[in-house]
């Protein structure tokens, strides 16, 4: 049977893929891990002469939104099938967690940096749902969020997912209590703040200015710092 028809069957899914969640993980982490197309970044997109618009598709992606014959035949694409895996409620918080390391979420957050926008959005949509159900990793999935816009921020000029990370993290700002705790207002001052001066900021500016407002509707102090970079 194709692992697409199991996860539409609730008795299989239980009986079948989650007492076999480990080669059903390892499946996905072969599929999807792998090094992204090396882009040079050495400069601006306006200093290389390309445009903001311009869109770069990474050829790898048809092996990743279309089944392989020779890993499983007719295979759901493998992002489809691990984003309806992890919302289906058979895979609960203790079956999951424990595949849901550092070294996953590391690794599935060096693919944001991918070419091929379709990709970044299955990357944003499954990151998203693991937040929401696995509470227990929620912490280490905003840290290791955070190391990635400190490479950004302090080593690198660009980060293609940039955008994609700030749309997740603007819903899971918009869920912190007031009033703020104090690592997220460290959080505000060491990466929001910081964000605005990179340059490229005009490539996740709209997601950006979210996360701002969001952290300023719940602590309007934070605003002196904001006018200072904005000035």
């Amino acid at each position: 049977a194709e692992l697409s028809e199991l996860l539409n069957d609730q008795n299989m899914v239980t009986n079948l893929v989650i007492p076999h969640l480990e080669y059903v993980m390892d499946m996905i982490e072969k599929n999807i891990f792998r090094p992204l197309p090396l882009i040079k970044k050495t400069n601006a997109p306006s200093e290389m002469g390309m445009e903001e618009e311009e869109v770069i598709l990474d050829p790898s992606w048809p092996h990743l939104q279309v089944s392989s014959s020779d890993l499983i035949n007719n295979l759901k694409p493998i992002y489809e099938f691990f984003l309806q895996l992890i919302v289906n409620d058979a895979a609960d918080v203790k079956s999951l967690k424990v595949y849901i390391t550092h070294t996953f979420i590391q690794a599935f957050l060096e693919l944001f940096d991918s070419e091929e926008p379709r990709e970044r959005e299955y990357l944003k949509n499954i990151l998203h749902r693991l937040y929401a159900k696995l509470v227990p990793r929620r912490k280490m999935i905003r840290k290791a969020i955070t190391d990635c816009f400190y490479t950004l921020i302090h080593e690198n000029y660009k980060f293609n997912g940039a955008a994609e990370l700030l749309d997740i993290l603007a819903s899971i700002i918009s869920g912190f209590a007031v009033p703020l705790r104090e690592e997220h207002v460290y959080f505000f001052k060491t990466v929001i703040i910081p964000l605005h001066k990179v340059q490229t900021c005009q490539l996740y500016h709209e997601q950006l200015l979210r996360c701002s407002m969001l952290f300023l509707s719940k602590d309007p102090s934070l605003a002196i710092p904001v006018k200072k970079v904005i000035i």
